[in-house]
């Protein structure tokens, strides 16, 4: 038995200690806002006579953007690095900046470098370390004064202020300079705001409000290359019309996958059957896309956003329809997962038990011919765990129980389905997902719990107070509270520094050496990502009609004029 389903068992085995009221808890009624794509992305079809010709066009700007790179140095080299971050396109260079970091590397830690230059030492330290490489923070102290605080004259460098703060993100516990750096930051960068022109106040606005670090890159690029049409002095020219055509044409496959989608969840109807469930296709796709989004993953992303579309409508069974026996019921015959296990449900329950029983069926199925069907195994394990962490948590709510924060995020970082998630999208990856990448994974690592508690008490954060008002288990908020009994505001301040520590010791499990490559880490941060996107200003899966609406619409509807 797995760390995950040991430890659910055993708080499962447990009579709570406090008990807050009765136990009376019947069927819930909530109407949740009702889809808002329909049938859009089935009515895409792209212009391939188009796609042809900027395939063409790219393959050319690829080798030019290549020897760019590669004739570049020092502080050229590092500027140009990062902007095929902020363009999306690293991922077509990744041996080239590979290399090059290894480079700067013993330049950087060697401490050999002259570089007075805030904004490029800075950006050159950030590069390395969201690359894994354990670049030191000495360097920065040459910016302090003879009081060990950061130079006042600092005040003025706009740019080199914005790169510190974006670097001060990729800090450990260990880096009490870089929360040093943060506070300086802010502080001034506010002050500067009102100031600046407006292309450059778009990009510190932008950044106060969230941290690259805390944005996807996909979004990120977007973004960016909007920005760079209205100031040509940001990128070279090439470089720019490479990231308009890549975006373009990654589009493409993106619009596809997503039509592909669009017809399986159709042709299912889970929804149109159990029609409390929340319909959210597009959504689950954007949230997927959202930690690997490359042309490789097309067919992670597929089986990942199938089986999570499925588990969001398990999670609605759990959250607002079912009594707390139909979920007992239901919970046993998941964790068979068998043909006769079906007999005993609710005739109203067996159309969601179908769906996952026989997609489970089609993937392993479709392994079996690489030789790969044992993968799904350990995407049923998790599938069977999430839906025991959704049973402790309806009975958390029927015993009017309030657990500790820290025994609430042990069930609720799994009932995040972070670790459906990354099985759905590893039993689709090609090489990188080993058999010893599952085994990790089962085994619940901390950067997997990390990304799992971030994304858990984000989202309890903004959606709290829907959720107590038509009847759920407490969340994070709610435990904290009344764990240390205080009051909301907090409670908040009290999260916050959870997700920050969270943050931190997720910077420090991808510092190398690491148990495996950044390929296989990056997506787990790359969730925590979408978490801090997805609930910025709202709980954007629920009620997306607002800003996730916006960003599903830049991403997904209409190429970049070229």
């Amino acid at each position: 038995m797995d760390a995950v389903s040991c430890a659910i068992n055993a708080l499962s085995a447990q009579a709570p200690p406090k008990h807050l009221g009765g136990n009376n808890v019947g069927r819930k009624s909530v109407t949740f806002p009702k889809d808002i794509w329909g049938d859009y992305f089935l009515k895409i079809s792209p212009n391939e006579e188009k796609l042809d010709s900027w395939r063409v066009r790219a393959k050319e700007l690829k080798e030019k953007v290549f020897d760019i790179l590669s004739c570049a140095k020092g502080a050229e080299q590092v500027h140009i690095i990062d902007a095929l971050y902020h363009l999306g396109v690293s991922y077509q260079f990744e041996k080239e900046i590979e290399e090059a970091l290894k480079n700067m590397l013993t330049t950087y830690n060697d401490d050999t470098s002259t570089e007075d230059d805030l904004y490029t030492l800075a950006l050159r330290f950030r590069l390395l370390r969201q690359n894994g490489f354990h670049a030191s923070t000495k360097a920065l102290n040459k910016f302090k004064d003879a009081h060990g605080s950061f130079r006042e004259d600092l005040a003025s460098d706009v740019m080199g202020l914005l790169s510190l703060y974006e670097a001060s993100y990729a800090g450990t516990v260990d880096d009490l300079i870089l929360d040093e750096a943060l506070a300086f930051t802010k502080i001034h960068l506010k002050a500067a705001l009102p100031h600046l022109d407006s292309h450059l106040a778009q990009r510190v606005s932008h950044s106060l409000e969230l941290p690259l670090h805390k944005r996807i890159q996909r979004l990120e690029a977007r973004e960016f290359i909007s920005l760079c049409e209205k100031d040509d002095s940001i990128v070279i020219k090439e470089l720019l019309e490479f990231a308009k055509l890549d975006y373009n044409i990654l589009q493409a496959l993106h619009q596809w996958e997503l039509k592909e989608l669009t017809k399986w969840w159709k042709k299912l109807n889970l929804v149109g059957k159990m029609t409390f469930a929340r319909d959210r296709m597009t959504e689950i796709y954007f949230y997927v896309s959202g930690f690997f989004f490359e042309p490789q993953y097309s067919r992670g992303r597929i089986i990942s956003s199938k089986i999570l579309a499925i588990c969001s409508v398990v999670d609605d069974e759990y959250d607002v329809y079912g009594t707390l026996d139909e979920l007992q019921v239901f919970t046993d015959a998941i964790c068979r997962l068998d043909v006769a296990a079906m007999e005993n449900l609710p005739e109203y329950v067996k159309p969601l038990y179908e769906a996952i029983f026989f997609s489970l069926k089609e993937f392993e199925e479709e392994l079996a011919r690489e030789g790969n069907a044992y993968r799904v195994n350990y995407l049923r394990e998790e599938v069977k765990n999430l839906c025991k962490s959704y049973l402790q948590e309806t009975k958390w709510l029927h015993q009017r129980y309030i657990p500790t924060l820290e025994e609430y995020l042990l069930v609720s970082e799994i009932s995040s389905t972070y670790t459906v998630i990354f099985n759905g999208c590893f039993v689709g990856c090609g090489e990188i997902a080993t058999k010893e990448v599952f085994e990790w994974f089962q085994a619940f690592p901390k950067l997997l719990s990390d990304s799992a508690r971030i994304g858990r008490i984000a989202d309890d954060i903004m959606s709290c107070k829907f959720e107590q008002s038509r009847g759920h288990c407490p969340s994070a908020v709610e435990c904290c509270m009344e764990e240390h009994q205080c009051t909301k505001e907090v409670a908040l301040g009290n999260l916050d520094g959870v997700l920050g520590r969270a943050w931190k010791d997720m910077n420090k499990a991808c510092m190398r050496p690491t148990p495996f490559p950044m390929e296989v880490l990056r997506p787990i941060v790359n969730l925590a990502r979408m978490a801090e996107i997805s609930y910025q200003y709202e709980d954007g899966y629920t009620f997306s009609g607002g800003k996730t609406k916006e960003r599903i619409s830049m991403l997904y509807k209409d190429p970049i004029p070229v």
